[in-house]
């Protein structure tokens, strides 16, 4: 309902808004922390979009590496080239942090650690959740941390809610993790 609506894109800014408010809250104490974000397709239309974010950031004293952007698979595909490629480029390029999120979903996984310009793949917790029982999803993640670690790409894990799942990740060197066992959203 929200993408045929007109407030998505208020609803947009002011998620935006508040996030980076919170996190300048969380950084005054001079921890280097970041902050992902899912965006939506609509709010990465171009460089003027992408100058948007980075003035949002400035505006709250926020240094650009601290933020990273999501994106899925859905968002990427849907908008694959032109405008959304030059906001991402926009936004690497100036710091940002892109992720391609919920990874290994979609049929297109591929060509965006190609093509699209991130500089961190999220593995889909659907992959992970399994991993202690699934020799399937332990080759499947293999894979996907040695896709991204050639090509220079940070690998995080998503979905850990168990140790037994990190346990299973353990076996991955330079793996990241990333849910509800270390804290919620």
């Amino acid at each position: 309902m929200l993408r045929e609506s007109t407030l998505l894109p208020q609803l947009q800014a002011h998620v935006l808004k508040s996030a980076l408010e919170q996190l300048a809250r969380l950084r005054s104490d001079g921890r280097d922390l970041t902050m992902a974000i899912n965006f939506v397709g609509s709010q990465l239309q171009g460089t003027a979009a992408a100058v948007a974010i980075l003035d949002e950031l400035a505006r709250h004293r926020v240094p650009p590496h601290a933020l990273v952007v999501e994106v899925t698979e859905s968002v990427v595909m849907s908008g694959l080239g032109g405008a959304l490629i030059e906001a991402l480029e926009c936004l690497r390029d100036a710091g940002v942090n892109v992720a391609l999120d919920d990874f290994g979903t979609g049929h297109a996984s591929l060509i965006q650690l190609r093509d699209v310009p991130a500089n961190i793949v999220k593995i889909d917790r659907s992959f992970i959740a399994s991993l202690p029982d699934s020799e399937d999803n332990r080759t499947i993640v293999r894979s996907i941390v040695a896709l991204g670690q050639g090509l220079g790409m940070p690998v995080t894990a998503e979905g850990v809610e168990t140790e037994e799942v990190l346990a299973a990740l353990s076996g991955f060197e330079g793996l990241k993790a990333q849910g509800y066992l270390y804290g919620h959203p």
